[in-house]
């Protein structure tokens, strides 16, 4: 599958997938690949999506699905190439879903989104996420920070976990990596719309 990963820009991340919140500049283009990607995906890792399908559906005690027509949920890919330190991501709230043309956009409300990862392959050093458990802004993307309500969740490689994406949060910083080694996550939102969950990226 590595002839179908994407390089974003020159550092170590590469996607398998169609990411919204990476393709806001060019929406015409992210319907194109979702459509061409979501077939390879799907068919190369079905037990996989049904595996994402069922916790999330447990989760939410509803059901949830596709939308062919959007990019399925896909794949962070961290390529180390050197040892070293890895400084994680910046902070963000997920906000993918008023990017997105769906005849319910504006109508979505955030307390019925959600965001998801599932670690699959860490470096030696672990890997993790971070919240910032402050009062919210996600409209303007602006928090009053303070260190003492940052928490941090270590990954288990196979454990996927379910949390608010307007929960400020970012990629955890990791101490060690080692040149060879990958960080690969599968992640991805779900909204409520008309009255059933869609699962995406």
């Amino acid at each position: 599958m590595e002839k179908f990963w994407h390089r974003e820009g020159s550092g170590a991340l590469h996607t398998l997938g169609t990411p919204a919140y990476l393709s806001t500049k060019n929406m015409e283009a992210y319907y194109l690949h979702a459509k061409y990607m979501n077939h390879i995906i799907i068919t190369e890792f079905p037990e996989l999506y049904n595996k994402v399908i069922k916790i999330i559906s447990d989760h939410v005690q509803d059901k949830i699905v596709f939308d062919y027509q959007i990019s399925l949920p896909g794949f962070h890919i961290y390529e180390f190439l050197q040892d070293g330190n890895f400084g994680g991501g910046g902070w963000h709230y997920d906000l993918p879903f008023k990017h997105l043309n769906w005849d319910a956009a504006a109508g979505i409300s955030p307390n019925e989104s959600l965001s998801f990862t599932l670690p699959i392959l860490m470096p030696s050093g672990g890997g993790g996420i971070d919240f910032d458990g402050n009062s919210l802004d996600y409209d303007n993307n602006k928090i009053s920070h303070s260190a003492h309500n940052i928490y941090s969740l270590k990954y288990n490689e196979g454990e996927m976990i379910v949390f608010s994406g307007m929960l400020r949060h970012k990629i955890a910083e990791t101490k060690q990596v080692k040149s060879g080694e990958f960080r690969v996550t599968l992640q991805g939102h779900c909204v409520k719309l008309f009255n059933r969950w869609v699962a995406y990226w």
